[in-house]
């Protein structure tokens, strides 16, 4: 188990306060984002250092702080992917009504939809993007790579994108260059085994 300070200073960069240690320019890419690593650094000081969490699944702590630092207010329009049954799309409603979500899985849906709002049953894969978002937020399936670009181009130019995913090597090297992956927290789990995950960014983030 990985302490605190050696989170802080090997995956975030950031000395035990939360000061970011160097210019981020300076380091190579695939260290993550400055979003990133301030959400890992906060996110991972908010939790109990031995609690884990599923990864198919977004924490709700880690969606609340997501919101937060992406600013997300009533005027906002978020799109959210892959939406489940409905675990961030919730916390979205609180702080914006425009939201929508889309959910292929005909059981999750159902669930999602009980409390309203604007829910398509569909594949995200397949959607056109007729209209576009200030953010996107999601957590995609574990092959993730073809939901982060194809929600790109659902973007406003200024939108910013944040998706929490299962790290794959593979999919992580071929990401667009304006997507940023940050590893989180060692405290993850997928059919019983420790797995890595991280945060997906855009560079309006």
């Amino acid at each position: 188990m990985k302490r605190k300070t050696d989170y802080l200073a090997s995956e975030c960069g950031l000395s035990t306060d939360g000061v970011l240690n160097g210019d981020l320019t300076d380091r190579p890419v695939r260290e993550g984002s400055e979003f990133g690593r301030i959400l890992g650094w906060r996110w991972f000081n908010s939790i109990p250092a031995d609690q884990k969490f599923l990864a198919s699944k977004c924490p709700d702590s880690l969606t609340d702080l997501i919101i937060e630092m992406l600013n997300i207010s009533s005027s906002i329009h978020v799109l959210e992917p892959s939406a489940g049954t409905g675990g961030i799309r919730d916390k979205l409603t609180q702080k914006t009504r425009h939201v929508v979500s889309v959910e292929l899985n005909k059981k999750s849906f159902e669930e999602l939809d009980k409390v309203g709002g604007i829910n398509i049953n569909a594949n995200f894969l397949l959607l056109e993007p007729k209209m576009n978002f200030d953010c996107v937020v999601m957590c995609p399936p574990k092959d993730f790579l073809p939901h982060v670009h194809h929600a790109m181009s659902f973007l406003k130019s200024d939108g910013k994108l944040v998706a929490v995913v299962q790290y794959d090597e593979k999919s992580v090297l071929e990401l667009d260059q304006a997507l940023t992956y940050t590893p989180l927290p060692d405290m993850f789990v997928f059919n019983g085994n420790s797995v890595q995950c991280g945060v997906i960014t855009n560079e309006m983030v």
